[in-house]
């Protein structure tokens, strides 16, 4: 019963269009992920190729994963690398009685920093430059002022948080990297994949999450990247346990790419020196889906406006290549932090609903019983986003084409959904000025006359719920269309259903 069901577009044989799963590219959105002429070309390539792929399948990562991260500025004890287990406990405490456990926020996320450092080599940041050597059995030793073991020795101060959080129906997560060194300077797995994942499974790990970032001995342009990637997926299947694998193949210009200890015959160039991909092949959006459960492919998100539409709109056209189980994540929210105003973190948590992408939080737990976070709460308690995020069919959302009719600086977005609705969303990306948006309903089913395809029928009511404020709109002719003001940087998160 654990078989999991996933359709991505790699397959065990050619491709053809009927093999596309409905639910991964609906014929109702099929004119609007059609408008990248790129994607064509994508399309034409995987089609007619034979693709042989050995999938991570155990059941798990079929919905977008949500929870919190412990990679938070100035939350730990003199830097991010500081992440302990009492902290990491606290803020498990802090999920239940928030309720955000209960709308569904239960993985907690341990970002790097949590192995131990070889005494004198970590610097003032809590970066190290030579970890403690691991164990005979290859393992990794846990630091035990971070997360102390029952005995000295015993090397079990992850086993031991991933129990307690277990007892309180919680999910535990773990950070590495696909090289020898995490970004921070920590052991990665490289050259230790299987013993590592068999060490997480023992652990009671139920994510790991690596890191194609900071370190230069391996490379998506000579293959030894995801060689690494894809042995930690056949690890992680070996193991028995279902654990979720994310990929964070971001920041692709962030440092040096190429090591050649064994003379690989790798030339440094522009391209080889970062993960910007030359080929289709070397997109982790085309390889992605078929060694882990999710993946990110921009930089790193920051607290601010330009990073959330930034790392956005770089899926815009990446749509079918999600499918249940294979998630694009344009990375951790910031939602909480305060750093953007209320209606950026509006659009923020409306788009990422949209996309169907992971809802992480990485903001002081602490600080959501606040008077100033009053938004915060509204936004993450609503249900009604979430089940937008959470359904089943995973169908990251298109944004539609309508110069002429909307503003340019205003997007529509539009996701059908399991039931049959759809979910639309107005985003106004003007920081000065406010603009009145408009979505057509159509009418005689005709493909032109309707941002729903293939639109409802001249005898069709569509009604209209406002999604974010928790209200009926009102129900609309199938011949007209509906239109609302949205204040800049803001948007209005909408569900429409049709009915004869």
């Amino acid at each position: 019963q654990n078989t999991r069901q996933r359709q991505p577009f790699f397959g065990q044989s050619k491709i053809t269009m009927g093999m596309i799963r409905a639910s991964a590219l609906d014929s109702r959105l099929i004119r609007h992920l059609l408008s990248a002429d790129y994607c064509l070309l994508s399309l034409a390539i995987l089609a007619t190729s034979q693709i042989s792929v050995k999938a991570l399948d155990n059941g798990v990562g079929l919905k977008p994963f949500m929870g919190w991260t412990s990679w938070l500025p100035d939350y730990w004890e003199g830097n991010n690398f500081n992440v302990t287990a009492q902290g990491i406990l606290e803020v498990a405490d802090l999920l239940i009685s928030t309720g955000l456990k209960d709308v569904g926020y239960d993985y907690v996320l341990i970002d790097d920093g949590w192995p131990q450092c070889a005494p004198g080599f970590k610097d003032s940041t809590g970066r190290c430059t030579n970890p403690m050597p691991r164990l005979e059995d290859a393992s990794v030793v846990v630091d035990p002022e971070k997360f102390p073991s029952s005995l000295k020795g015993a090397n079990d101060g992850i086993k031991i948080v991933a129990d307690k959080l277990h007892s309180k129906g919680l999910k535990i997560g773990i950070y590495t990297a696909p090289h020898g060194l995490t970004c921070g300077g920590y052991w990665g797995m490289l050259g230790h994949e299987l013993t590592d994942a068999k060490m997480y499974a023992e652990w009671g790990i139920d994510f790991v999450k690596l890191d194609l970032g900071c370190q230069s001995d391996s490379s998506i342009h000579d293959g030894t990247a995801v060689g690494c990637l894809e042995r930690v997926r056949d690890g992680l299947n070996a193991t028995g346990r279902p654990i979720l694998f994310y990929i964070d193949a971001g920041n692709p210009t962030a440092g040096p790419r190429v090591y050649n200890p064994n003379q690989r015959g790798v030339d440094a160039n522009l391209f080889t020196s970062t993960h910007v991909a030359r080929r289709l092949d070397e997109a982790v959006w085309s390889w992605g889906q078929d060694v882990g459960h999710a993946y990110k492919i921009w930089f790193d998100r920051y607290d601010a406006f330009e990073s959330l539409i930034s790392n956005t709109e770089i899926q815009v056209g990446k749509q079918w290549f999600q499918s249940p189980g294979a998630i694009l994540n344009p990375d951790m929210m910031t939602v909480g932090r305060g750093g953007m105003t209320p209606g950026e973190y509006r659009v923020e948590v409306f788009l990422y609903a949209m996309m169907a992408a992971p809802l992480v939080l990485s903001f002081d737990l602490r600080t959501f019983h606040d008077a100033n976070q009053n938004e915060t709460r509204q936004l993450l308690l609503n249900k009604e986003i979430v089940a937008i995020n959470q359904d089943k069919d995973c169908v990251h959302g298109s944004k539609v084409y309508t110069m002429g009719r909307n503003h340019p600086a205003t997007d529509v977005w539009i996701k059908p959904l399991s039931d049959g609705s759809y979910a639309f969303a107005f985003v106004n990306k003007d920081a000065k000025t406010t603009h009145s948006m408009t979505i057509q309903f159509g009418g005689g089913g005709h493909l032109t006359q309707s941002d729903f395809y293939p639109g409802p029928f001249e005898d069709t009511l569509a009604h209209v719920y406002n999604v974010g404020d928790r209200r009926s709109v009102g129900n609309f002719s199938s011949g007209g269309n509906f239109s609302a003001t949205v204040l800049p940087h803001d948007a209005h998160l909408y569900r429409v259903t049709f009915t004869r």
